[in-house]
């Protein structure tokens, strides 16, 4: 969080972006919903409708 910080107070380019994130969320919300629903879900992974998986159930 520190890195972070210094890089918006000093316009600085973080070490990771929100490219290199949005596969981790993706694995992160699939997990949410395969235990929400107690079943596997398919791979690359769409949360389904308008809620996110830890919405849902």
């Amino acid at each position: 969080m520190a890195h972070f910080v210094d890089c918006v107070l000093n316009g600085k380019q973080p070490l990771v972006t929100g490219e290199d994130g949005r596969p981790v969320m993706e694995i992160i919300f699939a997990a949410y919903d395969s235990a929400g629903t107690g079943k596997c879900v398919e791979w690359p992974y769409e949360a389904p409708g308008e809620k996110m998986p830890m919405e849902s159930r």
